[in-house]
């Protein structure tokens, strides 16, 4: 069941207030990309500020949900803001919130999820934890911004991420002045992709969302204990998203011969390769972003080609029909 249309407002009894903001990401709450955006929040005044995020990493963790467990959440201390590190992903963190039960029990005018440390474009946005967030809010009723940066290792900085989050600020605040009015589709929901160098952006450009992809590998490792080291997305041995110039230290397949039954385990470490298909379009997210334009591009719950796929897949039913299956 979605929220009333009044969720949309600030806390119960205090619509006059500055309105209430949910931050949350999947890099984990003690990630500098959130960090540096809870920061501006804080500092520019526009709004009350609520974060909860999972208190470790929990990046391409898609929309998972938390089911055959407790979650627990913790109060921790962020200046100007209210906080929670979760034991969940970013949609359980977005839930929680929304269900009232943490304090202060709060209704968001609108929900941020990031700052990521990588851009969110093309088909990466479902396996995304940062959208995910944003999404679980828009499923809730409330509106959702994912925001993202374009990090390349050796090339970007940690001061990156307040450059972004200054740049970030002009769109939340222009974000909440337009949903006071009226506001966007309530299955809506944005998708902001910050270029490696926010500081030389070109400005903000609306995209779609393009067809980028990046094929993966599952390399063989060592089992963990057995003095190797497996490979980690921030890891040295890994190949870091959209980005092909880090050497792959390879590992060699040792099975594990600890295992209680008669089979041994093999392990594997997914590997994230460059992408075979990239829309440098500037019209698409990826091409936009790697252009230097800041891409913001409109999502929604329900797909935009749901009424040509009913055609296609009434047809083919129909044929079925006919010949009696």
């Amino acid at each position: 069941m979605g929220i009333s249309e009044d969720f949309r407002g600030s806390a119960v009894g205090e619509s006059k207030e500055l309105p209430w903001v949910l931050v949350t990401n999947d890099d984990g709450i003690y990630a500098p990309g959130i960090r540096a955006l809870v920061s501006a929040l804080v500092d520019s005044g526009m709004c009350r500020v609520f974060v909860c995020a999972p208190d470790r990493e929990r990046s391409a963790a898609s929309h998972v949900m938390t089911v055959y467990e407790s979650l627990s959440a913790s109060a921790i201390d962020i200046k100007g803001a209210v906080a929670y590190a979760v034991s969940g992903t970013p949609a359980d963190c977005v839930s929680l919130t929304l269900s009232g039960v943490l304090s202060p029990p709060i209704k968001p005018a609108l929900v941020l999820s990031g700052i990521n440390k990588g851009c969110n474009c093309g088909y990466h946005i479902f396996y995304s934890g940062t959208l995910a967030g944003a999404r679980e809010a828009v499923i809730v009723g409330v509106p959702a911004i994912a925001l993202s940066l374009d990090w390349k290792r050796a090339q970007s900085h940690g001061t990156d991420f307040d450059v972004a989050a200054s740049i970030s600020l002009p769109l939340i605040k222009s974000a909440l002045h337009y949903l006071e009015n009226g506001g966007f589709s309530k299955d809506l929901f944005l998708n902001i992709n910050i270029p490696t160098v926010p500081s030389d952006h070109k400005g903000f450009k609306v995209t779609k969302q393009g067809i980028a992809r990046y094929p993966v590998r599952w390399l063989p490792v060592s089992p963990p204990g057995k003095g190797s080291s497996v490979p980690t997305l921030e890891g040295q041995t890994t190949k870091s998203l959209y980005d092909n110039d880090t050497q792959k230290d390879e590992t060699v397949l040792v099975p594990d011969n600890t295992s209680d039954t008669d089979h041994q385990k093999l392990h594997f470490h997914i590997d994230y390769t460059l992408g075979d298909k990239l829309d440098m379009d500037s019209d698409f997210d990826f091409g936009a972003v790697r252009n230097e334009f800041v891409a913001v591009s409109p999502l929604a719950l329900v797909s935009d080609d749901y009424n040509e796929y009913y055609s296609q897949v009434a047809a083919w039913v129909a044929t079925l029909n006919s010949v009696g299956l």
